[in-house]
């Protein structure tokens, strides 16, 4: 009965360590599950920020696409005007040239206009002069002859 006794106290030492390790390793399964969903829980907030991180990467490249193509148009219109500027400075040019030779044939004309004017003026005087020259001079008159 001794014997029995011991074998017995000896199964229930054992049995005692096994419900220990029974309690243990339902422990840690019980923590390893907290720890997965945790996990799960934590891995869809990733999930959720990943896919808001690349719904605002996608709205980002429509936004740099979209200024990327306004920048095209702009300077295109840029380019547009400063063709049409370009042309409009170089009509500009021609026609200030154009006012130029006008002006100086203007001037050229003018200053021979005024020599000939000039001219004739000194022969109208000289024929006036030689016109008075030919006249008999009116006998001076006395201031009290009255």
């Amino acid at each position: 009965m001794a014997e029995l006794t011991r074998e017995r106290s000896i199964l229930e030492s054992k049995l005692a360590e096994f419900e220990a390790g029974r309690i243990r390793r339902e422990s840690e399964i019980t923590e390893l599950e907290q720890e997965r969903l945790n996990q799960i829980e934590r891995s869809s907030a990733l999930s959720k920020a990943l896919s808001n991180k690349e719904s605002a990467l996608a709205r980002s490249e429509e936004t740099i696409q979209t200024l990327n193509d306004r920048i095209a148009l702009l300077e295109s219109q840029n380019e547009t005007s400063r063709q049409v500027n370009e042309n409009e400075r170089a009509e500009l040019q021609a026609a200030l040239q154009r006012e130029k030779m006008e002006r100086a044939m203007v001037e050229g004309a003018l200053e021979t206009g005024r020599k000939d004017f000039a001219k004739l003026m000194r022969e109208v005087m000289v024929l006036q002069r030689k016109k008075s020259d030919q006249e008999p001079s009116p006998a001076p008159k006395s201031a009290n002859a009255a």
